[in-house]
């Protein structure tokens, strides 16, 4: 009858044991925000006479397909085309990008290409697929809502239908996940905010250094001194002043030199954090 089970057999994430393994960074991160971990894998198309292959760039928090090219090949210049589109589409470099342990993920150029930027590399456990989970639960319905049904006999109606089918999903698809917004809506909402904490965060860390110079200059840790510290900061450049309620732990997860400031002084990190900031129109919780 020509009927066959519809089930994945290539595989794609084939690792080179001569390439460099790097940890996974996931495990206890609390993601708070678009473009702070993005994800990325290799997965295959089937055509009428062999395969194409599918990388795409996915930002964790929003669920947003960010970027995404198609190949005949399955090299480490795919997953490079991917991963410029995203950037150039959303005009920002993620702080973290995960991918499995595939050997176009550990290869040198893919490697380099990520270092370069300051992106930190996160690689999903041997065999742990879970690790990868929101980009492996997107191959599952791109290829049963798309794919598998359209069976697109040419390269060019595969891009084309993969194009119109990541559009819906990033912009008329609702996720209850997030709380029945779309992707993209989700991600630009984060995006805004993220924007106002950075700005929030260029004036704490003006706030801790001019802290920091108080008590240098101090020979004692009096009342007196401790005091100064509440006066509003008067930085040599204005900084905006955002209004937004902003937690310690996303602060210390956002700025790791205030997370290791913390780590040594805590009662004296807040003091400085709520003191100051509530001078510049921010509100720290707890």
């Amino acid at each position: 009858m020509g009927m066959q089970a519809i089930y994945p057999q290539p595989r794609t994430s084939l690792p080179n044991k001569g390439h460099t393994k790097y940890p996974y960074l996931l495990g206890k991160l609390m993601i708070t925000r678009s473009n702070h971990v993005w994800c990325t894998d290799i997965t295959y198309v089937p055509m009428p006479h062999g395969h194409v292959y599918l990388c795409c760039i996915l930002d964790w928090y929003s669920r947003k397909i960010l970027g995404w090219q198609v190949s005949n090949t399955m090299d480490a210049s795919l997953c490079q085309q991917a991963l410029l589109i995203a950037i150039k589409q959303s005009k920002a470099f993620p702080e973290i990008l995960n991918t499995d342990q595939g050997s176009q993920f550990t290869s040198l150029e893919w490697i380099s290409s990520l270092k370069k930027r300051g992106i930190s590399i996160s690689m999903d456990g041997k065999g742990r697929w879970r690790d990868n989970v929101y980009i492996e639960r997107f191959w599952r319905s791109i290829k049963y809502e798309c794919i598998f049904l359209k069976e697109y006999s040419t390269l060019p109606a595969l891009k084309n239908g993969l194009q119109r089918w990541i559009k819906r999903y990033n912009t008329w698809r609702p996720h209850q996940a997030l709380g029945n917004k779309t992707p993209h809506q989700f991600y630009e909402e984060k995006l805004c905010k993220s924007e106002l904490q950075e700005q929030a965060i260029t004036l704490a860390l003006a706030s801790m250094a001019h802290a920091f110079k108080v008590l240098k200059c101090s020979t004692s840790g009096s009342r007196g001194h401790v005091a100064s510290l509440r006066k509003p900061l008067k930085p040599s450049v204005a900084h905006p002043k955002p209004c937004l309620d902003l937690t310690l732990p996303v602060i210390l997860d956002y700025v790791p030199t205030l997370r290791s400031q913390n780590s040594k002084n805590p009662s004296f990190t807040k003091l400085i954090l709520k003191n100051f900031w509530s001078k510049n129109g921010v509100h720290l919780k707890g």
